[in-house]
């Protein structure tokens, strides 16, 4: 299983690339197999509680189609236009999560994750690239806005048992719950290194001070 995760983990990491660059690809490249595994993990849930439903049906086909689309990401990558990658996955993801979030309503959560995905661009933009991160973020803004908006006067697109449309909100739960802690982490980690790197801390470790 490593040698098969660890290529895709490296896609597109040359030794051209800076530290700082090369972190910023293979989170991505992370973020996309980890989009990967929630929707194989969602595939099921349709199949299984309404299999002769049309709309049920409807939901198998958009998962599948973000499937697809999610893993030219790591085309991307390969291909070496690292750029065009990160611009590509977040407008795929937020464009996704707005079509899930209309066919299901807000009750299902998939909108949650719009906010959580902003926070997850500044890891995946580099500093030179803050315009086109700034751009995406409005591209999120407008969906996640928009989706309140709409939610006003209408319902759901697809007509849905409400026990089918639970489970997703508890799937959602649960996702946004292991961002927070995904994202957490590595500001902890960046604080807690800046701090044992800190003059003061360099000064007492030889003596000098």
């Amino acid at each position: 299983m490593k040698n098969f995760l660890q290529p895709l983990l490296n896609a597109g990491i040359t030794p051209q690339l800076t530290s700082q660059q090369a972190r910023t690809v293979s989170f991505l490249n992370t973020l996309v197999l980890l989009v990967l595994l929630l929707i194989i993990l969602n595939l099921p849930l349709p199949v299984i509680e309404a299999p002769q439903s049309s709309s049920a049906k409807l939901i198998v086909a958009v998962l599948s189609i973000h499937f697809i689309l999610i893993a030219v990401t790591l085309l991307l990558n390969f291909s070496g236009r690292r750029t065009l990658a990160r611009i590509y996955f977040a407008l795929v993801a937020a464009t996704f999560m707005t079509l899930y979030t209309l066919l299901m309503g807000t009750d299902s959560r998939w909108s949650f994750m719009l906010p959580i995905i902003i926070f997850l661009l500044f890891y995946i933009f580099p500093v030179e690239e803050k315009k086109w991160m700034y751009a995406v973020i409005a591209y999120y803004s407008i969906c996640f806005i928009g989706l309140e908006l709409w939610f006003v006067h209408h319902p759901a697109l697809l007509s849905l048992p409400p026990g089918f449309v639970t489970k997703y909100k508890w799937v959602n739960t649960f996702a946004v719950l292991f961002c927070a802690i995904a994202l957490g982490m590595p500001g902890y980690t960046i604080i807690n290194r800046a701090k044992k790197n800190s003059p003061k801390s360099i000064c007492a470790q030889n003596d000098y001070c």
